[in-house]
């Protein structure tokens, strides 16, 4: 793996490097930064300590301190960008709900797993955090730590059919009920008591408190609690130093002097005459006002075709990434007869080392431009979706307000391999849980696992129905196949079929 590629393997994987004198130092969920990646990480690390030292007139060299609390903090700017939206849209606030569900199952001290609950929401403040409006401008408003209960659902009585339908129920019902904003609770938690050696617990939270890349942390500090309180210690967590408050004020000033002089002209360059959006070709008729309903279709690529399309990559100087973002590029293009088209990605680049223990939202999504020329091979198309994705990766952290213009209504996440939660004594699995919400047209959902790529598509299901989503899914699998086989070959192999490009 060349310097580039590990680069941009670490960005995409979201994770953090900085430099304590001659030492790396490196932080990221655990099971990220596997074998290939830290043998990486040691080939070049001379090169990235000097990159570092480089870096040191960066924001990241100056150690943050705590704001003073002279009043209520500003949101931050995603918070703004989510609250206005609901504003503006009152039937979105579902699809701004994220949810965890875990099955456990074994002797469960609940006394212990409410204590690491309550102790989570007093360490953090965002998840006791609302939003009120004070004048023409929204501010946060954070609820004194208090007595903060895992509610607790028993199902005992039911038989197993009867407790999953309950379950079913009680996600559906709250997911699709609409959180008022200034009233909360945003964060919310539940114990579903199905017997006495099996339990289910589910986490809820609005994207104003928690995103994706945060609720990774929040689960780890609520295993690392529940062992401690199981054991009859105490917390074994520092205060937090600062709080996402801080964050958001800094931020506000990081964004105004240090990022928009340095970053925004190349979005502007990027996105300048923006392609029209997507239209599906299964496009509801008469349905414009969004009701933001969803549907999901899973999928999987088996570890072979993945290794295959891994070296594909490696050969190019690109990442497994890049090589599905060109694939899905392929299946959007035939489909929609499109060639010039915006795809967007999370990237949660956090602009300082100081905010790596706050949980919060800190993604932000990078618009990726593809419109190769011509009638590319697929390695050709290749070298086209690496540059904009350096380019894009250089440039992390306009938010999107600042460039105006379109935002994608395609979204491609990808996840390494995820480490198994674990509480002691307990067998803890993750739940998959449908998508009955939708906050993009389409978003292609990726997961390394040891067996390969878990694989759902995400619709929504007034724009886009589900037989078409199922074609798609078929077609993203022979299409990874062929690529994995033969990376030569041409993308739009019918020249009269060939997508039109956009003036």
């Amino acid at each position: 793996m060349n310097l580039e590629q590990l680069l941009s393997s670490l960005t995409e994987r979201h994770v953090q490097l900085w430099a304590e004198g001659q030492q790396l130092r490196v932080r990221a969920k655990e099971g990220v930064v596997d074998a290939t990646l830290r043998s990486a990480l040691v080939e070049h690390k001379p090169r990235l300590l000097e990159l570092l030292q480089q870096a040191r007139g960066a924001p990241e060299s100056i150690r943050l301190e705590p704001l003073p609390r002279n009043g209520p903090p500003p949101l931050s700017l995603t918070q703004e960008r989510l609250w206005r939206a609901e504003v503006r849209e009152p039937d979105l606030a579902p699809a701004h709900i994220a949810t965890f569900a875990m099955r456990l199952e074994g002797p469960l001290n609940r006394d212990a797993l409410t204590r690491a609950v309550a102790t989570l929401v007093e360490r953090h403040e965002v998840l006791r955090t609302t939003f009120e409006l004070r004048g023409d401008t929204p501010v946060q408003v954070i609820a004194p730590p208090g007595s903060t209960a895992m509610e607790p659902v028993d199902l005992c009585a039911l038989d197993a059919e009867a407790q999953q339908e309950a379950l079913r129920r009680l996600l559906h019902d709250e997911h699709r009920r609409r959180i008022d904003l200034a009233r909360g609770p945003l964060f919310r938690a539940w114990l579903l008591l199905l017997s006495e050696q099996r339990h289910v617990m589910v986490l809820m939270m609005h994207h104003t408190v928690v995103d994706g890349a945060s609720r990774g942390a929040l689960v780890h500090e609520l295993t690392v609690l529940y062992a401690a309180f199981l054991a009859g210690e105490p917390c074994p967590f520092a205060p937090l130093r600062l709080q996402y408050a801080d964050y958001a004020r800094w931020q506000r000033r990081w964004v105004q002097e240090e990022v928009l002089p340095r970053q925004l002209g190349y979005w502007k360059q990027q996105l300048a005459a923006p392609p029209p959006r997507l239209e599906w070709p299964t496009r509801s008729k008469g349905m414009e006002q969004r009701r933001y309903h969803g549907g999901s279709v899973d999928f999987s690529v088996e570890h072979e075709v993945v290794e295959r399309l891994r070296v594909v990559g490696q050969q190019a100087g690109s990442t497994l990434f890049m090589v599905l973002l060109s694939s899905l590029y392929v299946l959007l293009a035939r489909a929609c007869g499109q060639r010039d088209l915006l795809i967007g990605t999370p990237a949660a680049h956090r602009g300082h080392t100081d905010l790596e223990p706050l949980v919060g939202t800190f993604i932000n999504t990078l618009a990726l431009r593809l419109r190769p020329e011509g009638a590319p091979s697929f390695l050709e198309l290749l070298a086209h979706a690496r540059a904009v994705a350096l380019g894009a990766y250089a440039h992390p952290d306009v938010p999107p307000e600042a460039i105006g213009g379109p935002t994608p209504n395609v979204m491609l996440v990808l996840k390494g391999v995820a480490p198994q939660p674990e509480l002691s004594a307990l067998e803890a699995t993750p739940l998959a849980l449908a998508h009955d919400t939708a906050l993009l047209d389409l978003t292609l959902y990726l997961e390394e696992t040891p067996t390969g790529l878990r694989g759902e598509l995400i619709h929504d299901s007034d724009r886009i129905d589900a037989d078409t989503v199922t074609g798609w899914a078929r077609e993203l699998q022979a299409l990874l196949r062929a690529f994995a086989e033969d990376p030569r070959q041409s993308v739009f192999p019918h020249p009269h079929r060939h997508p039109q490009r956009n003036p």
